[in-house]
């Protein structure tokens, strides 16, 4: 087997401009490889997999052809930490913001990844819990930018009902509690929405942007919701103008060209985001867990076949010390409640001892030293020992 590898390939704001990410993203759509992921943000995207660089760059060009360079490729150790530093959101213009985790479960975590890519999206999860537990919930966040640009009107409508939708209303009703708002969705028969927030259909956008001082638009929609013309339909019977903030990416509309509107994407709320101070803390934290869990990759093929005999072995000592002592049981169903709880106990004795493996500093002597401990090279006289 070839050497273990990992490498990844980010497009982000500011370095990456919002049309080129949504052609990027738009290309990747179909990119369903069970040993890379694509994990898509509304100011980034992130290709990454236990493949080599090499094999990464050409697959990606194959589906974006050109797109590379306006990338930057990490490999290893380097790459583990990016993704374990995105997921977290640590690598977000808001420092610590929590949906990007929401958003990286909802898209990356599923069935069907191979073993070495689930492990890893597993552990970029319980790193990026872990940071939350450490941080509380940022004060900004692109829903409060948002908001912050809307000043004081009477109403507003928010298309969408995803949580970034969700959470423009939420902080529109702590701040603003006198503004009413009104939801603009697909079907909106099968979406419950908050207190007191009224909700019309799709078919109401155009009437909706021809009438409300402030939408806010963030859906899920692959496409733009209307054309610019009839974006600029809307608009040419208003007296007042329009603000537009469009969350979404893709963006839910194409930029408008008209005196009364003032159209905002991500990119424009997060120019205006001011820069926060990193918390080493936090960024040590990461870089630790990247490391450990890159050392843990990079010695599979020396300590998987360890780590999997120690369990072989410690399922043929449970079968035996069950077969041992079911004869003393009353009742039939007390022989699996026997072989749940020995299983339990040892499997929960092992954990210590296979986590030591893969944190050391050199799994490879570790794994070899366990063996050797629990000798599994001779795992018939350790059953034969149990047996007796």
């Amino acid at each position: 087997m070839g050497h273990p590898s990992f490498a990844s390939l980010s497009f982000a704001y500011p370095a990456v401009p919002l049309p080129r990410r949504e052609a990027i993203a738009d290309a990747l759509s179909a990119w369903d490889s069970p040993d890379v992921f694509v994990f898509s943000t509304c100011l980034r995207v992130e290709v990454a997999g236990p493949v080599t660089d090499s094999d990464l760059v050409d697959r990606f060009e194959r589906v974006a052809p050109g797109g590379v360079s306006e990338g930057k490729l990490r490999s290893g150790a380097d790459a583990i930490e990016h993704v374990f530093s995105v997921v977290a959101g640590l690598q977000s213009p808001i420092r610590g913001e929590h949906e990007v985790l929401t958003q990286f479960r909802a898209q990356v975590v599923r069935s069907g990844l191979t073993p070495p890519l689930r492990r890893m999206v597993e552990r970029a999860v319980s790193v990026g819990r872990d940071v939350r537990r450490h941080v509380e919930a940022p004060r900004g966040s692109l829903a409060r930018i948002a908001v912050d640009r809307i000043g004081d009107v009477d109403h507003m409508a928010v298309v969408g009902g995803g949580e970034m939708a969700r959470s423009v209303i939420e902080v529109v009703s702590e701040r603003r509690p006198g503004t009413s708002i009104t939801m603009v969705l697909r079907q909106p028969e099968n979406v419950l929405p908050p207190d007191g927030v009224e909700v019309l259909g799709m078919d109401s956008l155009r009437r909706v942007l021809g009438s409300f001082p402030v939408v806010v638009s963030a859906t899920s929609t692959s496409g733009r919701l209307v054309s610019e013309r009839d974006v600029e339909r809307s608009l040419a019977d208003r007296d007042t103008e329009l603000l537009l903030i469009d969350l979404a990416m893709p963006p839910d509309f194409d930029r408008p060209q008209a005196a009364n509107l003032t159209y905002l994407t991500v990119d424009d709320l997060a120019d205006r985001i001011t820069a926060v101070t990193p918390d080493d803390d936090l960024d040590l934290m990461v870089a630790g867990a990247a490391r450990e869990t890159w050392r843990a990759h990079a010695h599979a093929d020396e300590v998987g076949p360890v780590i999997g005999s120690l369990f072989a072995v410690v399922d043929e000592v449970v079968e035996s010390t069950v077969n041992r002592f079911s004869g003393r049981l009353r009742e039939d169903g007390d022989t699996e409640v026997l072989r749940q709880a020995v299983h339990t106990a040892v499997r929960k004795m092992l954990a210590k001892p296979v986590d030591h493996i893969h944190t050391s500093t050199s799994p490879a002597e570790t794994a070899a030293s366990v063996e050797a401990i629990f000798d599994l090279h001779g795992e018939k006289r350790v059953v034969d020992e149990a047996q007796s």
